[in-house]
């Protein structure tokens, strides 16, 4: 099976795809920021549920 490139997918996605796609990417990265720091300043992630 031939593979293509990233760069060839992209030509290939409409403009709404390609700006859907970079909406998710900037939200994963804004979680794992916000993941970090509560790592750094000892707090937790999970929900208590108070």
């Amino acid at each position: 099976m031939k593979t293509k490139s990233f760069r060839e997918l992209r030509k290939r996605m409409t403009p709404e795809r390609r700006a859907k796609n970079q909406t998710i990417t900037q939200f994963a990265l804004l979680y794992l920021t916000v993941v970090k720091l509560q790592k750094s300043l000892g707090m937790s992630n999970g929900y208590s549920g108070k």
